[in-house]
């Protein structure tokens, strides 16, 4: 049965003869009294005297009842019954209770009813209490059970205080019996409950929290109502706003639901921070931060946060690294900043001077009549030279003393180095300092060619050296790359951290349970796109793109988040998800599409139609595109892949940056170089 929390008390008095239940007497609340019906049942669980009254109490999740029944004497299994309705909704203490009460029993007393009087009687109490939150009761409520009330430290009158008990809730009806005139009949199975703690119950209602955190039940559902608990019964309440923790407790007492703000926590997701140089405003990729105001911690996907209290957010400090740029502690202020803000900071590259002698070999300085036996040159570089660095990227030369910002730097030319395994075969750049080299010839008019092989290892060298800087104006396919990465980390690794998955509590934005933030995991179509980031981000992207139009390093193209897990799908010949990342967003890829480089990528792509197994080179390799292109088109499309990749790299029309300078001009020595190369030949 619903009835209505709102109506007052009611009152029914009926009695029972030969043809059923009548009612005799009741008050204007007809909805609720549509539940009165036939209590006779009990009569197989329990014998009492006459005279005696035996009641019952029974709950709805709207209030409760009490049925007091008295048996005529000598008229088994007939009685009359007073029954009384008290709605949660109504304010009443525990002696409006028993007055109430005492008067609907003395009523079935009596041959007669006092009608004005049970008619008047429940107008005394009209206090409704707002909002009155509903008795908690069980789908489905089990039959009779019975307590004593006597002799068990708790009489009816202290009952009348505490009426509400989760326990009596269970049942249908349960019996509250005085020890001493009541029996229950043997082997009736009705349950005995006199052993359960009687407790108090109370109300707690949600409180407005001022700095706008919304409290949220175990449920998910919001705290908006009053809630009746037993005494020391927890409520788990969880408030959650923006920007902030999550915070949780189990709830008592009312005073348990202000919150101090000393419990505030805000927190800022770490791979928001964006790390520029600060001459190039080039992105960097940080490799270690260091907090030392707050507390780091990690969601469930392990996506980094600092936490903050309220006092700390005003003067957040940290110290940052990266490869290159000085080791720096920054200072900020977040207090005006949100947790999904891009907060920016500048680091500034190191910068290493190293003075070099180049010594040319003598037998060779000697025959050749060249005027000068060694060449000396000066360097600056954002990144500390190694000796591993100059014998990776110098072929034919060793370094004799220990690499040193202080002090000269002797280069030695290997004697058993041939030169047909020099990594560079061709140059076209500005010497630092001339040699002198007058033109032999030998008898047939041809061009010494042991002077020429000396000639090009020392300039080979030399730029070498160069390349390590970034100094000369020349493009060398093979290791170009590889110089940019070890001196200027910024140009290959020139991102902040990308997202990885997430959390957050209500709306996405608490670490605990969100993952609207999550980044692509394992590069599937469905992860790989673009058009999510900023503008900035994507002028960034663009950038890259043009400048780099021979290889690419997996985590240079992921470091952009527009871009991350391109090279996992080209690398794994995933073309059809490759098409579709591509297709997402149209603004995008028509940006993309103007790079001849990645056009043909695309249209290679879409030709094939369909992933592909088997892999490219290891993912810690580089994708080189001319060798990459041939591979595809050999083995899947049944073609040799003859058109080079850098053709007109730009592609956009506009002009071409240093990078794309380098690659004309090593494209325009190629030919001059084989040229002298054909001449050695001969």
């Amino acid at each position: 049965m619903t009835t209505d929390t709102k109506i007052g008390i009611g009152i029914v008095h009926c009695q029972t003869h030969s043809g059923g239940l009548n009612i005799v007497f009741q008050t204007d609340y007809d909805r609720w009294s549509t539940l009165i019906d036939d209590t006779g049942d009990v009569f197989r669980y329990v014998k009492w005297e006459d005279n005696t009254i035996l009641r019952m109490i029974k709950f709805v999740s709207e209030g409760w009842y009490m049925c007091s029944m008295k048996q005529p004497p000598g008229r088994d299994e007939e009685y009359r019954a007073s029954w009384v309705y008290f709605p949660s909704s109504v304010k009443l203490s525990q002696n409006d209770i028993k007055e109430i009460i005492d008067v609907a029993e003395n009523q079935i007393k009596d041959i007669s009813f006092d009608a004005d009087l049970l008619r008047e009687l429940p107008q005394r109490y009209n206090k409704i209490i707002p909002d009155s939150p509903k008795y908690i009761i069980p789908e489905n409520q089990k039959g009779f059970a019975y307590r004593y009330y006597d002799n068990t430290g708790v009489n009816l009158y202290d009952l009348y205080s505490c009426m509400y008990q989760k326990e009596f809730a269970k049942y249908e009806w349960v019996l509250l019996m005085p020890k001493d005139t009541l029996t229950i009949i043997e082997n009736s199975g009705i349950k005995n409950i006199s052993d359960v703690k009687i407790l108090n119950s109370f109300i707690l209602s949600p409180v407005n929290n001022p700095d706008g955190f919304v409290p949220y039940l175990a449920d998910g559902s919001r705290f908006v109502s009053p809630i009746r608990l037993m005494e020391n019964e927890g409520l788990r309440i969880t408030w959650i706003k923006e920007g902030y923790l999550s915070i949780s407790k189990d709830v008592k007492k009312q005073a348990d639901l202000e919150l101090n703000r000393t419990e505030y926590r805000r927190f800022f997701w770490v791979d928001k921070f964006l790390f520029k140089d600060s001459k190039t405003q080039t992105p960097i990729n940080v490799k270690n931060i260091q907090f030392h105001v707050g507390k780091e911690g990690t969601d469930d996907h392990g996506k980094r946060y600092l936490t903050l209290k309220e006092n700390e957010v005003s003067n957040v400090r940290f110290t940052a690294e990266a490869d290159g740029y000085e080791k720096d502690e920054f200072g900020d202020d977040f207090t005006n900043k949100n947790v999904n803000d891009t907060i920016v900071f500048e680091m500034m590259p190191e910068s290493h001077h190293y003075d070099f002698v180049l010594k040319l070999d003598p037998d060779v300085v000697r025959r050749k009549n060249i005027d000068r036996k060694e060449l000396s040159f000066s360097l600056n570089s954002q990144k500390k030279i190694t000796e591993s660095d100059v014998r990776s990227l110098i072929s034919g030369y060793t370094c004799t003393s220990s690499i040193s910002e202080r002090g000269i730097i002797v280069l030695q030319p290997i004697s058993n180095v041939k030169s047909d395994s020099l990594v560079v075969s061709t140059v076209h750049a500005s010497q630092p300092e001339k040699m002198s080299i007058k033109e032999q010839k030998v008898p047939n008019g041809k061009k010494y060619p042991n002077r020429m092989r000396f000639i090009k290892r020392t300039i080979i060298a030399l730029i070498g050296i160069l390349l390590i800087v970034g100094a000369a104006s020349f493009y060398v396919p093979k290791i170009i790359p590889k110089i940019i990465e070890i001196i200027n980390p910024s140009k290959l690794q020139n991102t902040h951290q990308s997202s990885n998955s997430e959390p957050s509590p209500k709306d996405g934005t608490s670490p605990k349970n969100t993952d609207s933030q999550t980044a692509p995991k394992d590069g599937s179509a469905e992860d790989v796109g673009i058009g999510s980031t900023s503008a900035i981000q994507w002028e960034d992207a663009l950038k890259y793109l043009q400048e780099n139009t021979n290889k690419v390093y997996k985590d240079s193209l992921d470091s952009y988040p527009d871009l991350n897990g391109f090279f996992d799908l080209l690398n794994s010949y995933r073309f059809k998800d490759f098409v579709e990342a591509i297709d997402k967003h149209p603004q995008h890829s028509r940006d993309i599409k103007k790079f001849d480089v990645w056009k043909r990528l695309y249209d290679m792509a879409k030709e094939i139609g369909s992933n592909k197994e088997g892999l490219y080179d290891a993912p810690d390799q580089p994708i080189t595109f001319d060798n990459y292109f041939k591979q595809i088109s050999k083995k899947f499309l049944n073609r040799e892949g003859t058109t080079s990749a850098n053709a007109n790299p730009q592609g956009t029309g506009k002009s071409p940056s240093r990078q794309g300078r380098s690659s004309n001009n090593a494209q325009d020595t190629k030919n001059q170089g084989n040229a002298t190369s054909q001449d050695d030949v001969n």
